[in-house]
C-alpha cells in the first residue's frame, strides 16, 4: 500500500511539473497547461513589426498544443505594439496582458473567449478600437461602443479612448 501511495504522489509531482514548464516557439513564450493545452506568457522582440497575431496551434517536440490562454501581463510594455490578432482558439485573456502598451490601437476580442480577468488594457491610452465578435457568449460591444461589456451584468469590463458607454451598461469595472 506504502509503494502505491508512493507511486500516486511521484505521479501527481510530475504532472505538476509538466503543467509548469515553460517553453520558446517562434519567438513566444508558453505556459504548457495540460497535454494538450498552452498559455502564451510573452514575445522576444519581433523587430519593427507592428501587428501581434496570437496562433491557434503551435508545435513542441513533434507534438501540437492549442493556445487556449493568454496569460497575466503576457504582452506587457511592448513599444512597438499597435494592433492585436487574437486567434478563435483563446478562451482566457489574464489580467494587464496587454497593459502600458503605449501604442496599442485596436483590438479584436474572438467570440472564444469567456473569460477576462482585470483590465487587460490598463494604460493603453491610444486604444481607440475594441471589438468583441458577435456570437460571444459571455461579452458583447453593443452599439459598436467600443469597450468590452459582460453581457449578464452590463457591465463595462474594458473601455478605451472612443468608448461611448451604452444606456444598458449599470456598472463598470477597475481601471
Amino acid at each position: 500500500m506504502k509503494r502505491f501511495f508512493t507511486i500516486l504522489l511521484f505521479t501527481c509531482v510530475i504532472s505538476q511539473l509538466v503543467a509548469q514548464e515553460t517553453i520558446n516557439v517562434d519567438h513566444f513564450k508558453y505556459q504548457i497547461l495540460n497535454d494538450e493545452e498552452v498559455a502564451v506568457m510573452g514575445v522576444d522582440s519581433l523587430g519593427k513589426n507592428s501587428e501581434l497575431t496570437i496562433p491557434a496551434t503551435i508545435e513542441y517536440q513533434e507534438k501540437t498544443y492549442t493556445v487556449v490562454a493568454i496569460g497575466k501581463e503576457a504582452f506587457r510594455t511592448q513599444s512597438w505594439l499597435t494592433n492585436i490578432i487574437i486567434s478563435n482558439t483563446v478562451r482566457t485573456i489574464e489580467a494587464a496582458a496587454f497593459r502600458q502598451n503605449y501604442k496599442l490601437t485596436s483590438v479584436k476580442i474572438p467570440a472564444s473567449v469567456t473569460v477576462i480577468s482585470g483590465n487587460p488594457f490598463h494604460e493603453s491610452p491610444l486604444l481607440a478600437s475594441i471589438i468583441v465578435e458577435e456570437g460571444n457568449p459571455v461579452y458583447d460591444s453593443r452599439n459598436n461602443c467600443n469597450a468590452i461589456i459582460e453581457t449578464a451584468t452590463n457591465k463595462i469590463v474594458t473601455g478605451c479612448a472612443n468608448t461611448v458607454i451604452p444606456s444598458t451598461v449599470t456598472a463598470i469595472g477597475n481601471g
